[in-house]
């Protein structure tokens, strides 16, 4: 067994980073005036191609890049049967074997270097190269773009997989934090974009562009483009260059000639591309960045929140990186940096917005969002912690504005019976109808379209899903319609009493059902409730999100407390439904404490179903889940 790679330890002399340095091909070596450079340099100018400002030959120089290759005849012009079996013995490491040098070095000493951005892929690294004399194994997609990058010259790169010890927590985190810093820094990030399908490859001349209809679908594919990660690396840089095998682009082509067998590449790099000249704006926000790169992806789920740190103007050090971090501990930090962050002004009157009511009306929204990306694992660390009986947790409270969407008029099967029963659904269907007389005609054929599409997609949900549908049993977290902010003439809950005194209000059920049942209730709402929920609950949505609330009205209609009974779903056309996102754009700014001049001012303004909830941890987490 191999001893493990011995990494050369950091300077201490202030922030340090450590560089590859590529060394020369054993095969470039050959003296000068021998055959293949006598033919190289008889063959430079016609074997050449140049991209755009073109970057194929610029000696020792590292912020250039130079093709150690040239000697392969004419790269872009068809192969032929032993140049394609040449081309293939590229997957032998002990061919022309890649040599390296790891050696550290700080900022402060100024260095020259080139990042490599690039995907790890998910194979096992097992390809060999050697660094300081050891041997050192990585991905294949790195060790071909090694192969690649060679030159004439040493060139020094940065290259995370190999200069960072990735088995090193401590270091890591160090490291990650400086990203930033490290790409900033680069004279260049080269874009290694795999293996181009050289077989196919043609020239024209003229335009100085490479047209192949093979090598454009291998990038529009390639999962590169995917990946959390480049969103900072591109970003970032000083300047780019993108490399698809041997064939080489500036960032400058994209805009001005590129061919049409490449509008796959123009419209995958030229979005982000755009995003360079937004990186000192607002827009770069750690909660929008994390709307807009929320489907971007990667294997560390902690990396789709420490992968935009970098680009984010609004964190300094409240998100630290930290790879030995929970989840559901990274999750509640986000939510107290988002609470603590200032409004985020949208819309006609969103100037007038009060600091405290613009995070109460995105709370749901990033609790959520974060929630989604990291797959499910907030939820079961929670549940972990509740089975512990979070000891540990603080009584800290948030709030969330959202609107009063529906009233559930009619409570038909469970799940269950909903999946397997003919006879439930026929019942569903009856009473549903009843309903829908009442309805204009147009309104009923759009929301019988809603229920059957929605009973096609409920039979995709697994037992994890259909358990986020849950009852909520607090007695510290209820919902009001004072204005958030007042939270200092509330009470500190509504009590085991007022629970009860709901209860008893409630019409439907009787006993507590086990399982989410189907209900239909005003404007247009379809979805399934929880167990604990009654005829006459209401549903409350929030803006941006699918998340769905019912609650319950406690003792009189003016009385301004509501009980939190559980998480919901609804259909899609329940979701797509605007009631919700007015309350963002105008935010319902009332100064008032008064519940009979909120509602005359909600009259007047046209908005009568204001909602806001005041919950603990706990709680924000499971309605958001």
């Amino acid at each position: 067994m191999a001893s493990p790679f011995a990494y050369p330890p950091f300077e201490k002399r202030g922030d340090s980073l450590r560089l590859l340095i590529l060394l020369p091909s054993e095969e470039s070596k050959e003296p000068k005036g021998g055959a293949k450079d006598r033919n190289r340099d008889k063959d430079e100018e016609s074997n050449k191609v140049k991209v755009d400002d073109g970057y194929s030959d610029h000696g020792s120089d590292y912020s250039k890049h130079s093709d150690s290759y040239s000697d392969q005849d004419d790269r872009y012009g068809d192969q032929d049967e032993e140049e394609e079996e040449d081309n293939n013995d590229d997957e032998d490491d002990t061919h022309d074997p890649i040599s390296c040098e790891l050696v550290p070095r700080t900022f402060a000493s100024k260095p020259v270097y080139e990042c490599l951005s690039y995907t790890w892929g998910s194979e096992e690294a097992d390809k060999r190269i050697t660094v300081n004399g050891q041997e050192f194994l990585v991905r294949k997609n790195l060790f071909f773009a090694l192969r690649q990058l060679r030159q004439k010259t040493p060139r020094a790169l940065w290259i995370d997989a190999i200069c960072i010890n990735q088995n090193d927590i401590p270091e890591r985190n160090a490291q990650v934090s400086m990203m930033e810093f490290v790409y900033k820094r680069a004279t260049r990030v080269l874009v290694w974009l795999g293996l181009a399908a050289e077989k196919y490859m043609a020239v024209d001349r003229e335009l100085n562009i490479v047209r192949s209809a093979d090598n454009a679908k291998a990038i529009a594919t390639h999962p590169y483009w995917s990946r959390l990660w480049i969103i900072q690396e591109v970003v970032l840089a000083h300047e780019l260059l993108f490399m698809h095998g041997s064939f080489e682009i500036s960032e400058g082509t994209f805009e001005s000639k590129l061919d049409q067998e490449y509008f796959a590449l123009e419209k995958l790099a030229i979005p982000l591309l755009r995003h360079r000249d937004r990186k000192d704006t607002d827009e770069y926000r750690l909660e929008m960045l994390i709307d807009k790169f929320q489907n971007a992806q990667c294997f560390e789920k902690r990396d789709k929140i420490f992968g935009l740190l970098g680009l984010a103007n609004d964190v300094d050090d409240e998100i630290e990186v930290d790879y030995e971090v929970k989840l559901f501990d990274l999750y509640r930090n986000l939510l107290d940096f988002h609470q603590a962050g200032k409004p985020i002004y949208e819309g006609f009157f969103a100037s007038e917005i009060k600091p405290e009511v613009d995070r109460a009306i995105r709370l749901m929204k990033i609790s959520s969002l974060v929630q989604k990306m990291f797959e499910g694992a907030v939820d079961e660390e929670a549940k972990l912690r509740r089975d512990q009986g979070n000891k540990n947790d603080e009584k800290k409270f948030y709030y969330a504005r959202g609107a009063l969407a529906g009233e559930i008029l009619y409570l038909g099967p469970t799940y269950f019976d909903t999946v397997s029963s003919h006879r439930a659904n026929k019942k569903w269907k009856i009473e549903s109808e009843k309903i829908y007389a009442s309805m204009e005609s147009e309104a009923t054929q759009e929301l019988r379209q809603d229920d059957m599409e929605y009973s096609k997609l409920i039979l995709d949900w697994d037992e994890a899903y259909l358990k986020r549908i849950q009852n909520v049993h607090s007695t510290s977290s209820f919902g009001f319609r004072f204005s958030a902010g007042d939270e200092d003439t509330l009470p500190d809950g509504i009590g085991e009493l007022s629970l009860e005194e709901a209860g008893k209000s409630g019409e439907g059920v009787g006993e507590e059902e086990e399982e989410p049942r189907r209900f239909l209730a005003t404007n247009s709402r379809i979805g399934f409730a929880p167990p604990g929920a009654r005829v006459g609950d209401s549903v409350c949505q929030f803006w941006g999100t699918d998340v769905a609330v019912i609650i319950r009205r406690i003792g009189h209609e003016k009385n301004d407390r509501w009980e939190i009974v559980g998480k919901a779903d609804l259909s899609q056309k329940g979701l797509r439904d605007k009631s919700s996102q007015k309350i963002s754009e105008y935010g319902l700014n009332f100064d008032t404490t008064k519940f009979e001049e909120i509602e005359e001012a909600m009259q007047e303004w046209g908005f009568n179903d204001t909602m806001n909830l005041k919950m603990d941890l706990d709680v924000l987490q499971r309605l958001s889940s």
